[in-house]
């Protein structure tokens, strides 16, 4: 309640049994709350003595029984109140409102008064979005140049902000790999840094022969451990608008070399990932009023057909089933959409684990039954994934896509504009 809204005066005359001491009110801001006309009191909830329960026993002890505001709402199903047409009261009583207030604030707690607090708004915050997408013409670093190739990946990072690394996948016998690997950065300051370098991986046995030959006295060309294979830095300049640009590699060991990275400013929401998808979606809501909310569950990466048995790992299954992991399978509602290799079924039901059939961790392994007959036989080790719900791709500047988990319905990625 505004404490600086009127408020009425009490009334010096008195009332009959028949008539309500209790009117309602507004504030300043039109929120409605509840006078007490005899004390000068006001409160927000709806005062107990203005409801009055109905009694379904057909032979009820008593005529009236009162009931607290929770179980006579639940109960009548109305909010009963004395109304008091705003032209019937006095001048004086208005003048007098503002006292009562400022009364009410300054010993709030022995009126049992309680002011009511709004919900704050999540704001939204700018956000880092870097995509990692391709390099060309990097030096072949590896340990028998010529029997095969660098063995790139690619990290990024804010300079001076220890923990904002991120890594590509690496991509073996390659010089001109693609990534295509997108990553937050919510480290990420304007006016920061951006550094992103590209390594060559070196396997194990690499690493061994090169330390051999360090023991030996033999020349060595080449050190233990990844070698950088070139690095960018891109400043605030770089990053401030929407781009994909190629960037020639600095530090790249005499080779003429070039990077490819995207990267976007966008309007999010970091510190909802995590959170419930009901509870994300009204916050965003409220916070964007006018955007379109997308609540869409989280695309299925794929899981592999399993089998406890040698008879199916060795023939496979046919007929309307196939074998999966306990664990994979909690994502599967009845009716959903599944492609097993490249035949699309309905998901039908499930099958627990029957006795010494399964055993701890990823051995664990249920029947999943389809309404249609598989064609072919599905084979252990095979992919299997559930069909989710698509969304326009590019960018659209007035839709938030909330991505969640189907096991937990956790959020799983940043909400963000676009």
């Amino acid at each position: 309640m505004d404490r600086g809204s009127p408020s009425p005066a009490p009334s010096e005359g008195s009332f009959s049994v028949h008539e309500s001491v209790w009117t309602r009110e507004q504030d300043s801001k039109g929120r409605v709350y509840f006078f007490n006309r005899a004390t000068g009191c006001s409160q927000w909830h709806i005062p107990n003595d203005l409801y009055k329960a109905r009694v379904f026993d057909p032979e009820p002890i008593f005529e009236d029984v009162q009931k607290m505001p929770g179980s006579a709402r639940a109960m009548i199903n109305v909010n009963s109140v004395t109304e008091v047409l705003q032209a019937a009261r006095s001048p004086s009583a208005d003048a007098l409102k503002t006292n009562v207030f400022a009364r009410l604030s300054k010993n709030s707690s022995a009126l049992g008064f309680q002011a009511e607090h709004e919900e704050a708004i999540v704001a939204p915050q700018p956000l880092l979005r870097v995509t990692l997408v391709n390099a060309r013409d990097l030096k072949d670093t590896d340990f028998m140049p010529g029997h095969d190739k660098s063995d790139p990946y690619c990290t990024c990072e804010v300079m001076g902000r220890p923990g904002s690394l991120v890594k590509t996948c690496v991509v073996s016998d390659s010089l001109c790999p693609s990534w295509n690997h997108s990553a937050y950065m919510p480290e990420y300051v304007i006016g920061d840094v951006l550094v992103c370098s590209v390594w060559d991986s070196d396997g194990e046995k690499q690493d061994v022969n090169a330390a051999r030959m360090k023991r030996s006295g033999t020349k060595n060309m080449f050190d233990i451990g990844d070698d950088m294979l070139g690095r960018i830095m891109l400043t605030e300049d770089d990053l401030r608008e929407a781009t994909c640009r190629e960037y020639r590699l600095e530090e790249s060991r005499g080779a003429v070399a070039f990077l490819t990275v995207e990267t976007r400013m966008l309007t999010a929401w970091p510190q909802l990932k995590g959170g419930s998808k009901v509870d994300v979606a009204y916050e965003i809501e409220r916070a964007a009023p006018g955007y379109r909310v997308q609540v869409v569950e989280q695309a299925d990466v794929g899981s592999k057909v399993a089998s406890f048995d040698a008879a199916h790992r060795q023939g496979g299954y046919n007929g309307s089933f196939f074998g999966a992991f306990v664990e994979d399978v909690a994502k599967l509602n009845t009716g959903d959409t599944i492609i097993v290799g490249k035949q699309r079924c309905t998901f039908d039901k499930l099958t627990q684990p029957k006795e010494g059939e399964a055993v701890r961790g990823r051995d664990a392994v249920c029947y999943i039954y389809v309404r249609e007959k598989l064609q072919g036989k599905v084979m252990d080790g095979m992919l299997w994934k559930k069909v989710t719900a698509s969304v326009d791709g590019g960018f659209h500047g007035d839709r938030i896509i909330v991505w969640f988990d189907p096991v937990t319905s956790v959020v799983s990625q940043i909400p963000y504009i676009g």
